[in-house]
């Protein structure tokens, strides 16, 4: 789940009308929607983009290959089996280590 909300002047003053997420010393980061259409973002962590894209890999890629590998190589079968293991216990293991690294 994705939210974001506006932080105003409460939580940081040098972006008067933020619009922000994480903005709780946990990697934060916004943007800033001027009058003009002009989109600025600000504050954002290197750590909690890389844990991002990694997560996004994880469930995007691996899960996609899991689904497919136990749906449509059913003909293959010692194959098709590995391969939706291996993909699944890849996709534990890095949500496990990336959610506890994010703590």
């Amino acid at each position: 789940m994705i939210f974001a909300f506006k932080i105003g002047n409460l939580l940081n003053t040098s972006v008067p009308n933020a619009v922000g997420f994480h903005s709780f010393n946990v990697g934060y980061w916004g943007f800033t929607i001027y009058g003009n259409g002009d989109v600025v973002a600000t504050g954002t962590s290197n750590f909690f983009e890389l844990h991002a894209w990694l997560m996004w890999v994880t469930w995007g890629v691996l899960g996609f290959l899991q689904l497919i590998s136990n749906r449509y190589l059913k003909s293959q079968w010692s194959w098709h089996l590995w391969m939706h293991r291996i993909t699944g216990t890849l996709i534990l293991l890095s949500t496990l280590i990336l959610g506890i690294l994010t703590i």
